[in-house]
């Protein structure tokens, strides 16, 4: 790994090395993803893939007060921004949802400090 090596040159190398290999192995999925996907039939309807994804992730850390409150202020964003062009209200709900998230957990750790 990168501290293993003691000469910082050869530790950047050795993060370059996976970063590049990363970054090719991400362009090769793309590539597989755009080719195929454009064969896919219209029937199969995968634009609902991307909210049930989402969906998935989240719903197993629900537990949290923050999670919660990040949830609800993206969900509330993205329906309102459905209309935008390019289904760009998940990414605009999403980051709404980011910005909720930050702002309670900033707030909840405020708040326990000054019980401390």
């Amino acid at each position: 790994g990168y501290d293993r090596h003691t000469d910082r040159r050869r530790g950047h190398t050795y993060y370059l090395g996976g970063a590049l290999v990363l970054w090719g192995t991400w362009l090769a999925a793309l590539a597989v993803g755009a080719t195929a996907g454009a064969r896919l039939p219209d029937w199969l309807q995968l634009e609902f893939l991307i909210p049930l994804t989402l969906i998935g992730e989240i719903a197993p850390k629900l537990r949290e007060a923050t999670i919660r409150w990040a949830v609800l202020a993206a969900s509330v964003v993205a329906l309102a921004c459905f209309t935008m062009p390019m289904h760009l209200g998940i990414s605009v709900g999403i980051v709404a949802g980011i910005a909720a998230g930050a702002i309670t957990s900033t707030r909840a750790m405020s708040t326990k400090a000054g019980r401390a």
